[in-house]
């Protein structure tokens, strides 16, 4: 009888059926206490979203926001009790309503909001050892080498501005006009503040395949190919940026990547 109620209650406080959460009521239990209940859980659901997508909620404005938020929320309740990784697949909630609700640009803003909170809570790790770092100029061939990155490092990539729309969200700034313009985000959390680095198409392609686990040369000519590809059709995610050397831009960005703490160790087996 209990487990009968309260699977009755969530799913009225959810937004669905009363009914049947009224019928194990006690008889003179008015139902507007049932109305009482669903605005505290979807109004609590919507302000958890907020602090997980500011830059969406700086977007759409408080009512509009909550009003999505509370949609989402009664189609996608909470999983485990844990709310702070409450709000995965808001993106998609996002970019599945009417063009004229939301602009094109947003569920890939989500996105990067949604990255920079997994970052946050994401676990720590020790940047590599200096001494372990050294190994690497000992090694005849780089090409092999397959690098583990911290565990808060992800790439967000899209085909709007993603990364000037969320500054200016963070500044609180009137959304701009936007049209489509590449670009791609670099997130992590090496030490205590999440970083958010705005990346060529070559850098995203290059750290992307290091992240899945590709070997250094795989990620080398994969990516040079990528932004060759990209270059020639609609143009790096900064347009202004030629296609780089190869071998240089390889150093550069292992060394970026050291410097920042986000290569945690490595392995030379094929």
């Amino acid at each position: 009888m209990l487990i009968e109620l309260q699977r009755a209650m969530a799913s009225a406080a959810l937004g669905g059926d009363r009914q049947p959460a009224l019928a194990l009521l006690h008889r003179d239990s008015p139902a507007g206490r049932l109305a009482v209940y669903r605005n505290t859980v979807l109004g609590g659901l919507a302000d958890v979203l907020a602090a997980a997508y500011p830059s969406v909620a700086h977007t759409l404005g408080c009512e509009t926001f909550q009003r999505a938020g509370r949609g989402f929320g009664a189609i996608s309740p909470p999983a485990e009790p844990q709310l702070w990784n409450y709000g995965e697949g808001f993106a998609e909630f996002l970019a599945a309503q009417p063009e004229e609700r939301v602009p094109p640009w947003l569920p890939d803003l989500a996105r990067l909001d949604r990255a920079m909170h997994e970052a946050y809570f994401a676990a720590d790790a020790d940047r590599l050892d200096p001494g372990r770092a050294a190994d690497l100029t000992r090694l005849a061939d780089l090409s092999g080498v397959r690098f583990a990155l911290h565990p808060s490092l992800r790439v967000v990539a899209s085909d709007w501005p993603i990364y000037r729309l969320w500054r200016t969200a963070r500044d609180g700034l009137p959304m701009p006009g936007v049209s489509p313009s590449p670009e791609a985000v670099m997130v992590a959390r090496p030490r205590h503040d999440v970083l958010c680095r705005l990346l060529t198409a070559w850098e995203a392609g290059f750290i992307g395949i290091l992240l899945s686990a590709g070997t250094l040369g795989c990620a080398a000519a994969h990516s040079s190919i990528g932004c060759a590809a990209a270059h020639h059709s609609i143009g790096c995610a900064a347009a202004h940026h030629s296609i780089p050397d190869t071998a240089a831009a390889v150093e550069t960005e292992l060394v970026t990547l050291l410097q920042l703490g986000l290569i945690i160790g490595f392995s030379d087996a094929v």
